[in-house]
Protein backbone atom coordinates (compact mmCIF):
# COMPACT_ATOMS: atom_id res chain seq x y z
CA UNK A 1 0.00 0.00 0.00
CA UNK A 2 1.31 3.44 -0.96
CA UNK A 3 0.96 6.17 1.63
CA UNK A 4 1.38 9.86 0.89
CA UNK A 5 4.11 11.28 3.10
CA UNK A 6 3.72 14.58 4.86
CA UNK A 7 6.40 17.23 4.31
CA UNK A 8 9.34 16.67 6.62
CA UNK A 9 8.49 13.03 7.31
CA UNK A 10 10.96 10.21 6.80
CA UNK A 11 9.20 8.98 3.66
CA UNK A 12 9.32 12.43 2.10
CA UNK A 13 13.10 12.40 2.45
CA UNK A 14 13.36 9.59 -0.11
CA UNK A 15 14.13 10.84 -3.62
CA UNK A 16 12.55 7.65 -4.99
CA UNK A 17 9.27 8.35 -3.21
CA UNK A 18 9.34 12.00 -4.19
CA UNK A 19 9.75 11.09 -7.85
CA UNK A 20 7.00 8.50 -7.57
CA UNK A 21 4.60 10.92 -5.86
CA UNK A 22 5.35 13.54 -8.50
CA UNK A 23 4.87 11.18 -11.46
CA UNK A 24 1.96 9.04 -10.26
CA UNK A 25 -0.62 11.88 -10.12
CA UNK A 26 0.13 12.73 -13.75
CA UNK A 27 -0.11 9.06 -14.67
CA UNK A 28 -3.48 8.84 -12.90
CA UNK A 29 -4.70 11.99 -14.65
CA UNK A 30 -3.55 10.59 -18.00
CA UNK A 31 -5.34 7.31 -17.34
CA UNK A 32 -8.52 9.13 -16.31
CA UNK A 33 -8.42 11.26 -19.45
CA UNK A 34 -7.79 8.15 -21.55
CA UNK A 35 -10.67 6.35 -19.83
CA UNK A 36 -13.00 9.32 -20.31
CA UNK A 37 -12.06 9.69 -23.97
CA UNK A 38 -12.40 5.95 -24.59
CA UNK A 39 -15.76 5.74 -22.82
CA UNK A 40 -17.02 8.78 -24.72
CA UNK A 41 -15.92 7.27 -28.05
CA UNK A 42 -17.47 3.87 -27.29
CA UNK A 43 -20.65 5.42 -25.91
CA UNK A 44 -20.96 7.62 -28.98
CA UNK A 45 -20.56 4.56 -31.22
CA UNK A 46 -23.25 2.70 -29.22
CA UNK A 47 -25.63 5.67 -29.36
CA UNK A 48 -25.01 6.10 -33.08
CA UNK A 49 -25.78 2.43 -33.72
CA UNK A 50 -29.05 2.57 -31.76
CA UNK A 51 -29.99 5.92 -33.34
CA UNK A 52 -29.35 4.48 -36.77
CA UNK A 53 -31.62 1.53 -35.95
CA UNK A 54 -34.30 3.92 -34.66
CA UNK A 55 -33.96 6.05 -37.78
CA UNK A 56 -34.22 2.97 -40.01
CA UNK A 57 -37.46 2.04 -38.25
CA UNK A 58 -38.85 5.50 -38.94
CA UNK A 59 -37.76 5.24 -42.59
CA UNK A 60 -39.49 1.87 -42.87
CA UNK A 61 -42.74 3.37 -41.48
CA UNK A 62 -42.65 6.19 -44.00
CA UNK A 63 -43.12 3.56 -46.71
CA UNK A 64 -46.57 2.91 -45.28
CA UNK A 65 -47.72 6.55 -45.38
CA UNK A 66 -50.65 7.12 -47.76
CA UNK A 67 -52.23 10.29 -49.09
CA UNK A 68 -55.93 9.94 -49.83
CA UNK A 69 -57.95 12.94 -51.04
CA UNK A 70 -55.15 15.21 -49.73
CA UNK A 71 -55.25 13.62 -46.29
CA UNK A 72 -52.36 11.69 -44.71
CA UNK A 73 -52.75 8.19 -43.43
CA UNK A 74 -50.56 5.42 -42.01
CA UNK A 75 -51.40 1.96 -43.21
CA UNK A 76 -49.14 -0.46 -41.37
CA UNK A 77 -49.95 -4.14 -41.90
CA UNK A 78 -50.76 -6.03 -38.72
CA UNK A 79 -47.86 -8.44 -39.20
CA UNK A 80 -45.39 -5.58 -39.67
CA UNK A 81 -46.71 -3.78 -36.60
CA UNK A 82 -46.50 -7.01 -34.58
CA UNK A 83 -42.87 -7.48 -35.60
CA UNK A 84 -42.15 -3.85 -34.80
CA UNK A 85 -43.57 -4.07 -31.31
CA UNK A 86 -42.28 -7.57 -30.56
CA UNK A 87 -38.93 -6.40 -29.07
CA UNK A 88 -38.47 -8.33 -25.80
CA UNK A 89 -36.20 -5.60 -24.31
CA UNK A 90 -37.72 -2.35 -25.47
CA UNK A 91 -41.18 -0.79 -25.79
CA UNK A 92 -41.73 0.94 -29.12
CA UNK A 93 -44.14 3.77 -30.00
CA UNK A 94 -44.76 5.36 -33.40
CA UNK A 95 -47.14 7.91 -34.85
CA UNK A 96 -47.79 10.05 -37.95
CA UNK A 97 -48.24 13.85 -37.68
CA UNK A 98 -49.26 16.38 -40.32
CA UNK A 99 -47.40 19.57 -41.13
CA UNK A 100 -49.11 21.45 -38.27
CA UNK A 101 -48.11 18.77 -35.74
CA UNK A 102 -51.57 17.31 -35.46
CA UNK A 103 -51.68 13.64 -34.67
CA UNK A 104 -52.89 11.57 -37.63
CA UNK A 105 -52.28 7.94 -36.78
CA UNK A 106 -50.42 5.64 -34.42
CA UNK A 107 -49.68 6.16 -30.72
CA UNK A 108 -51.15 9.52 -29.76
CA UNK A 109 -49.18 9.48 -26.45
CA UNK A 110 -45.98 10.51 -28.21
CA UNK A 111 -47.39 13.81 -29.43
CA UNK A 112 -45.34 15.57 -26.73
CA UNK A 113 -42.17 14.21 -28.33
CA UNK A 114 -43.09 15.77 -31.68
CA UNK A 115 -43.49 19.11 -29.90
CA UNK A 116 -40.16 18.61 -28.15
CA UNK A 117 -38.39 17.87 -31.45
CA UNK A 118 -40.05 20.82 -33.18
CA UNK A 119 -39.03 23.17 -30.37
CA UNK A 120 -35.47 21.94 -30.61
CA UNK A 121 -35.40 22.75 -34.32
CA UNK A 122 -36.85 26.21 -33.64
CA UNK A 123 -34.32 27.03 -30.93
CA UNK A 124 -31.29 25.64 -32.76
CA UNK A 125 -31.95 24.48 -36.32
CA UNK A 126 -28.41 23.13 -36.71
CA UNK A 127 -28.46 21.03 -33.55
CA UNK A 128 -28.68 17.27 -34.00
CA UNK A 129 -30.29 17.63 -37.45
CA UNK A 130 -29.21 15.41 -40.30
CA UNK A 131 -31.31 14.78 -43.43
CA UNK A 132 -34.39 16.29 -41.76
CA UNK A 133 -34.06 13.98 -38.76
CA UNK A 134 -34.15 15.18 -35.18
CA UNK A 135 -33.36 12.99 -32.16
CA UNK A 136 -34.70 13.90 -28.73
CA UNK A 137 -34.76 12.38 -25.22
CA UNK A 138 -37.91 12.33 -23.14
CA UNK A 139 -40.20 10.22 -20.93
CA UNK A 140 -43.21 8.11 -21.80
CA UNK A 141 -45.23 6.07 -19.33
CA UNK A 142 -42.70 6.83 -16.58
CA UNK A 143 -39.81 5.50 -18.65
CA UNK A 144 -36.88 7.20 -20.31
CA UNK A 145 -37.17 7.08 -24.08
CA UNK A 146 -35.22 8.09 -27.15
CA UNK A 147 -37.20 9.39 -30.14
CA UNK A 148 -36.58 10.43 -33.72
CA UNK A 149 -38.70 12.75 -35.85
CA UNK A 150 -38.30 12.19 -39.59
CA UNK A 151 -39.92 14.56 -42.09
CA UNK A 152 -41.75 13.13 -45.10
CA UNK A 153 -39.86 13.70 -48.35
CA UNK A 154 -42.50 12.47 -50.82
CA UNK A 155 -43.95 15.01 -53.32
CA UNK A 156 -47.46 16.13 -52.37
CA UNK A 157 -47.11 15.07 -48.74
CA UNK A 158 -46.06 17.18 -45.78
CA UNK A 159 -45.75 15.73 -42.33
CA UNK A 160 -43.47 13.64 -40.15
CA UNK A 161 -43.15 10.26 -38.52
CA UNK A 162 -42.06 9.98 -34.88
CA UNK A 163 -40.68 6.72 -33.48
CA UNK A 164 -39.73 6.30 -29.80
CA UNK A 165 -38.30 3.41 -27.80
CA UNK A 166 -37.14 2.82 -24.26
CA UNK A 167 -33.40 2.93 -23.54
CA UNK A 168 -32.92 -0.28 -21.57
CA UNK A 169 -30.53 -1.83 -24.09
CA UNK A 170 -28.72 1.44 -24.60
CA UNK A 171 -28.01 1.68 -20.87
CA UNK A 172 -26.91 -1.94 -20.72
CA UNK A 173 -24.50 -1.40 -23.61
CA UNK A 174 -23.07 1.65 -21.85
CA UNK A 175 -22.46 -0.36 -18.67
CA UNK A 176 -20.92 -3.19 -20.70
CA UNK A 177 -18.68 -0.68 -22.50
CA UNK A 178 -17.55 0.81 -19.18
CA UNK A 179 -16.84 -2.64 -17.74
CA UNK A 180 -15.06 -3.62 -20.92
CA UNK A 181 -12.77 -0.61 -20.60
CA UNK A 182 -12.14 -1.16 -16.90
CA UNK A 183 -9.98 -4.28 -17.25
CA UNK A 184 -7.48 -2.89 -19.80
CA UNK A 185 -7.33 0.43 -17.90
CA UNK A 186 -6.54 -1.35 -14.62
CA UNK A 187 -3.93 -3.42 -16.43
CA UNK A 188 -2.52 -0.25 -18.01
CA UNK A 189 -2.42 1.44 -14.58
CA UNK A 190 -0.51 -1.49 -13.08
CA UNK A 191 1.91 -1.68 -16.01
CA UNK A 192 2.33 2.12 -16.02
CA UNK A 193 3.03 2.25 -12.28
CA UNK A 194 5.50 -0.63 -12.56
CA UNK A 195 7.18 1.08 -15.52
CA UNK A 196 7.47 4.36 -13.63
CA UNK A 197 8.89 2.56 -10.58
CA UNK A 198 11.36 0.63 -12.75
CA UNK A 199 12.34 3.84 -14.55
CA UNK A 200 12.94 5.62 -11.25
CA UNK A 201 15.01 2.69 -9.97
CA UNK A 202 17.11 2.72 -13.14
CA UNK A 203 17.47 6.51 -13.02
CA UNK A 204 18.82 6.37 -9.47
CA UNK A 205 21.55 3.85 -10.36
CA UNK A 206 24.08 6.63 -11.14
CA UNK A 207 23.45 8.17 -7.71
CA UNK A 208 24.04 4.82 -6.02
CA UNK A 209 27.18 4.33 -8.12
CA UNK A 210 28.57 7.70 -7.04
CA UNK A 211 27.63 6.98 -3.41
CA UNK A 212 29.36 3.59 -3.53
CA UNK A 213 32.46 5.12 -5.11
CA UNK A 214 32.64 7.79 -2.43
CA UNK A 215 31.91 5.28 0.33
CA UNK A 216 34.78 3.08 -0.81
CA UNK A 217 37.28 5.93 -0.58
CA UNK A 218 39.68 6.37 2.28
CA UNK A 219 39.51 9.48 4.43
CA UNK A 220 42.65 10.81 2.76
CA UNK A 221 41.41 10.41 -0.82
CA UNK A 222 40.11 13.85 -1.78
CA UNK A 223 40.50 13.47 -5.54
CA UNK A 224 37.74 14.96 -7.70
CA UNK A 225 34.98 12.70 -9.05
CA UNK A 226 35.44 12.27 -12.84
CA UNK A 227 32.62 14.21 -14.53
CA UNK A 228 32.48 12.16 -17.78
CA UNK A 229 31.33 9.16 -15.72
CA UNK A 230 28.29 11.06 -14.38
CA UNK A 231 24.96 11.78 -16.08
CA UNK A 232 24.27 15.40 -16.97
CA UNK A 233 21.59 15.86 -14.29
CA UNK A 234 24.08 14.95 -11.55
CA UNK A 235 26.88 17.19 -12.79
CA UNK A 236 25.82 20.29 -10.79
CA UNK A 237 25.90 18.14 -7.64
CA UNK A 238 29.20 16.54 -8.63
CA UNK A 239 30.65 19.98 -9.37
CA UNK A 240 29.61 21.13 -5.89
CA UNK A 241 31.06 17.96 -4.30
CA UNK A 242 34.30 18.39 -6.27
CA UNK A 243 34.47 22.01 -5.17
CA UNK A 244 34.00 20.89 -1.56
CA UNK A 245 36.65 18.19 -1.97
CA UNK A 246 39.04 20.79 -3.39
CA UNK A 247 38.44 23.07 -0.40
CA UNK A 248 38.89 20.14 1.98
CA UNK A 249 42.11 19.25 0.20
CA UNK A 250 43.38 22.80 0.63
CA UNK A 251 42.31 22.76 4.29
CA UNK A 252 43.99 19.41 4.82
CA UNK A 253 47.15 20.62 3.13
CA UNK A 254 47.06 23.80 5.22
CA UNK A 255 46.63 21.77 8.37
CA UNK A 256 49.47 19.43 7.46
CA UNK A 257 51.76 22.37 6.70
CA UNK A 258 50.73 24.03 9.94
CA UNK A 259 51.53 20.91 11.97
CA UNK A 260 54.84 20.47 10.17
CA UNK A 261 55.79 24.13 10.56
CA UNK A 262 54.70 24.23 14.19
CA UNK A 263 56.73 21.12 14.97
CA UNK A 264 59.76 22.52 13.17
CA UNK A 265 59.54 26.04 14.60
CA UNK A 266 58.75 25.00 18.16
CA UNK A 267 61.35 22.23 18.34
CA UNK A 268 64.33 24.62 18.41
CA UNK A 269 63.07 27.11 21.03
CA UNK A 270 61.76 24.32 23.24
CA UNK A 271 65.07 22.50 23.02
CA UNK A 272 66.90 25.76 23.82
CA UNK A 273 64.57 26.43 26.74
CA UNK A 274 65.19 22.93 28.09
CA UNK A 275 68.94 23.41 27.76
CA UNK A 276 68.84 26.80 29.52
CA UNK A 277 66.88 25.31 32.41
CA UNK A 278 69.34 22.43 32.73
CA UNK A 279 72.29 24.83 32.67
CA UNK A 280 70.64 27.08 35.23
CA UNK A 281 69.89 24.12 37.44
CA UNK A 282 73.53 23.11 37.37
CA UNK A 283 74.94 26.56 38.12
CA UNK A 284 76.29 27.18 41.61
CA UNK A 285 77.14 30.82 41.03
CA UNK A 286 73.97 32.84 41.95
CA UNK A 287 74.79 35.52 39.36
CA UNK A 288 75.20 33.09 36.47
CA UNK A 289 72.19 31.12 37.70
CA UNK A 290 70.12 34.34 37.53
CA UNK A 291 71.41 35.04 33.99
CA UNK A 292 70.37 31.54 32.86
CA UNK A 293 66.89 32.00 34.33
CA UNK A 294 66.52 35.39 32.64
CA UNK A 295 67.53 33.81 29.35
CA UNK A 296 64.97 31.03 29.95
CA UNK A 297 62.25 33.62 30.62
CA UNK A 298 63.06 35.44 27.39
CA UNK A 299 63.04 32.15 25.47
CA UNK A 300 59.70 31.29 27.07
CA UNK A 301 58.26 34.65 25.99
CA UNK A 302 59.47 34.15 22.40
CA UNK A 303 58.06 30.61 22.34
CA UNK A 304 54.69 31.78 23.64
CA UNK A 305 54.65 34.54 21.01
CA UNK A 306 55.52 32.03 18.27
CA UNK A 307 52.78 29.62 19.42
CA UNK A 308 50.25 32.46 19.48
CA UNK A 309 51.22 33.51 15.97
CA UNK A 310 50.94 29.93 14.71
CA UNK A 311 47.46 29.63 16.21
CA UNK A 312 46.43 33.00 14.76
CA UNK A 313 47.68 31.97 11.31
CA UNK A 314 45.77 28.68 11.52
CA UNK A 315 42.59 30.50 12.58
CA UNK A 316 42.91 32.97 9.70
CA UNK A 317 43.38 30.21 7.14
CA UNK A 318 40.49 28.06 8.37
CA UNK A 319 37.85 30.77 8.96
CA UNK A 320 34.92 29.59 6.81
CA UNK A 321 32.11 31.85 7.91
CA UNK A 322 29.80 33.40 5.31
CA UNK A 323 29.61 37.14 4.67
CA UNK A 324 26.19 37.36 6.30
CA UNK A 325 27.82 36.25 9.56
CA UNK A 326 30.34 39.12 9.54
CA UNK A 327 29.95 41.87 12.12
CA UNK A 328 30.11 45.52 11.17
CA UNK A 329 32.40 47.66 13.34
CA UNK A 330 34.02 51.10 13.41
CA UNK A 331 37.77 51.14 12.73
CA UNK A 332 38.37 54.06 15.08
CA UNK A 333 36.97 51.98 17.99
CA UNK A 334 39.26 49.07 17.09
CA UNK A 335 42.36 51.27 16.87
CA UNK A 336 41.50 53.07 20.13
CA UNK A 337 41.38 49.64 21.78
CA UNK A 338 44.81 48.58 20.46
CA UNK A 339 46.64 51.92 20.58
CA UNK A 340 47.58 51.97 24.31
CA UNK A 341 49.80 48.88 24.09
CA UNK A 342 51.55 50.28 20.99
CA UNK A 343 52.06 53.66 22.72
CA UNK A 344 53.67 51.98 25.76
CA UNK A 345 56.05 49.94 23.62
CA UNK A 346 56.96 52.88 21.35
CA UNK A 347 57.73 55.04 24.37
CA UNK A 348 60.07 52.40 25.76
CA UNK A 349 61.84 52.08 22.37
CA UNK A 350 62.01 55.83 21.77
CA UNK A 351 59.78 55.67 18.67
CA UNK A 352 57.06 58.21 17.94
CA UNK A 353 53.69 56.77 16.87
CA UNK A 354 50.76 58.89 15.61
CA UNK A 355 47.29 58.23 14.23
CA UNK A 356 45.30 59.73 11.32
CA UNK A 357 41.93 57.96 11.47
CA UNK A 358 38.90 58.79 9.32
CA UNK A 359 35.52 57.50 10.58
CA UNK A 360 35.15 54.39 8.47
CA UNK A 361 33.58 50.93 9.02
CA UNK A 362 34.43 47.38 8.00
CA UNK A 363 32.45 44.13 7.98
CA UNK A 364 34.29 41.04 9.21
CA UNK A 365 35.91 39.38 12.18
CA UNK A 366 36.95 42.29 14.43
CA UNK A 367 39.52 40.16 16.27
CA UNK A 368 41.25 38.83 13.12
CA UNK A 369 41.42 42.26 11.44
CA UNK A 370 42.78 43.65 14.70
CA UNK A 371 45.42 40.89 14.73
CA UNK A 372 46.45 41.77 11.17
CA UNK A 373 46.81 45.47 12.07
CA UNK A 374 48.67 44.58 15.28
CA UNK A 375 51.19 42.52 13.29
CA UNK A 376 51.89 45.43 10.92
CA UNK A 377 52.49 47.79 13.84
CA UNK A 378 54.55 45.13 15.66
CA UNK A 379 56.77 44.71 12.58
CA UNK A 380 57.30 48.47 12.38
CA UNK A 381 58.19 48.65 16.06
CA UNK A 382 60.50 45.63 15.77
CA UNK A 383 62.54 46.85 12.79
CA UNK A 384 62.59 50.64 13.29
CA UNK A 385 65.44 52.12 15.34
CA UNK A 386 64.98 54.67 18.12
CA UNK A 387 64.01 58.10 16.87
CA UNK A 388 61.84 56.69 14.04
CA UNK A 389 58.26 57.72 13.35
CA UNK A 390 55.28 55.41 12.72
CA UNK A 391 51.95 56.67 11.35
CA UNK A 392 48.75 54.57 11.46
CA UNK A 393 46.21 55.85 8.93
CA UNK A 394 42.66 54.92 7.98
CA UNK A 395 40.87 56.43 5.00
CA UNK A 396 38.54 55.68 2.08
CA UNK A 397 39.93 55.39 -1.42
CA UNK A 398 38.12 55.50 -4.80
CA UNK A 399 34.70 55.37 -3.10
CA UNK A 400 34.90 51.58 -3.03
CA UNK A 401 37.85 50.76 -0.78
CA UNK A 402 38.79 51.25 2.84
CA UNK A 403 42.55 51.49 3.46
CA UNK A 404 44.42 50.86 6.72
CA UNK A 405 48.04 51.96 6.36
CA UNK A 406 51.03 51.58 8.67
CA UNK A 407 53.89 53.81 7.49
CA UNK A 408 57.34 54.20 9.03
CA UNK A 409 60.59 55.99 8.19
CA UNK A 410 62.76 53.07 9.22
CA UNK A 411 65.36 51.33 7.04
CA UNK A 412 62.79 49.75 4.73
CA UNK A 413 63.27 46.40 2.97
CA UNK A 414 65.63 45.48 0.17
CA UNK A 415 63.66 45.22 -3.12
CA UNK A 416 64.67 41.58 -3.65
CA UNK A 417 63.01 40.64 -0.35
CA UNK A 418 59.68 42.51 -0.76
CA UNK A 419 58.00 39.73 -2.74
CA UNK A 420 58.88 37.10 -0.13
CA UNK A 421 57.84 38.87 3.06
CA UNK A 422 54.41 37.17 3.18
CA UNK A 423 55.96 33.69 3.03
CA UNK A 424 55.82 31.86 6.34
CA UNK A 425 58.98 32.05 8.47
CA UNK A 426 60.71 34.20 5.87
CA UNK A 427 63.21 36.63 7.40
CA UNK A 428 65.67 38.65 5.27
CA UNK A 429 69.24 37.83 6.03
CA UNK A 430 70.81 40.25 8.49
CA UNK A 431 67.49 41.71 9.66
CA UNK A 432 67.59 43.39 13.04
CA UNK A 433 64.27 42.18 14.40
CA UNK A 434 63.66 39.16 16.56
CA UNK A 435 60.38 38.06 14.97
CA UNK A 436 59.48 34.58 13.77
CA UNK A 437 58.64 35.54 10.20
CA UNK A 438 54.92 34.86 10.62
CA UNK A 439 53.53 38.38 11.05
CA UNK A 440 52.98 39.25 7.37
CA UNK A 441 51.86 35.67 6.65
CA UNK A 442 49.02 36.25 9.13
CA UNK A 443 48.17 39.59 7.49
CA UNK A 444 48.13 37.95 4.02
CA UNK A 445 45.85 35.13 5.26
CA UNK A 446 43.40 37.67 6.72
CA UNK A 447 43.46 39.65 3.46
CA UNK A 448 42.62 36.54 1.43
CA UNK A 449 39.72 35.77 3.77
CA UNK A 450 38.10 39.16 3.08
CA UNK A 451 38.99 39.51 -0.62
CA UNK A 452 41.32 42.33 0.38
CA UNK A 453 44.84 43.19 -0.77
CA UNK A 454 48.14 43.76 1.04
CA UNK A 455 50.46 46.34 -0.49
CA UNK A 456 54.12 46.67 0.63
CA UNK A 457 56.01 49.65 -0.78
CA UNK A 458 59.42 51.12 0.04
CA UNK A 459 59.38 54.87 0.58
CA UNK A 460 61.89 57.53 -0.50
CA UNK A 461 64.44 58.15 0.91
CA UNK A 462 63.75 55.30 3.31
CA UNK A 463 60.89 53.68 5.15
CA UNK A 464 58.09 51.23 4.40
CA UNK A 465 54.36 51.60 3.70
CA UNK A 466 52.09 48.62 4.48
CA UNK A 467 48.50 48.99 3.25
CA UNK A 468 45.56 46.69 3.91
CA UNK A 469 42.99 47.53 1.21
CA UNK A 470 39.47 46.25 1.99
CA UNK A 471 36.37 46.39 -0.22
CA UNK A 472 33.80 48.86 1.09
CA UNK A 473 31.15 46.97 3.10
CA UNK A 474 27.66 46.94 1.53
CA UNK A 475 25.07 49.43 2.70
Amino acid sequence: MITIAKPGSEANDSLRRRLLFNLLPWLIVALMLAATASYWAVNRAVQSAFDQSLSDTAAALIAYVRVTDGRLGLDVPADAERVLRADEFETVWFALFDAQGQWVSGDQSIAALWTLAQNQRTVNPAARVAASRIFVDGRLGGQDVRAVKVDLQSPGSSGSVVVAETVTQRNQRQVQAALGLLTPLVLLAVVGTATVWWGIQRSLVPIRSVAQALGARSSTNLAAIPEPEVVAELRPLINAVNSLLARLKVAQSTQERFIADAAHQLRTPLAGLSMLLELGDGETDPKRRSERLNQARAATTRTIHLAQQLLTLSAAQTDNRHEEQFERFALIALIEELAPQWAMRSEVQGIEISFEIAPRELAGDRFMIGEALANLVDNALSYCPAGSTIIVRCYQEAHEQVVIEVQDNGPGVAPEHLGHLTERFYRPAGSAGTGSGLGLSIVEAVMQRYNANLSLTNLTPHGLSCKMIFPLPPG
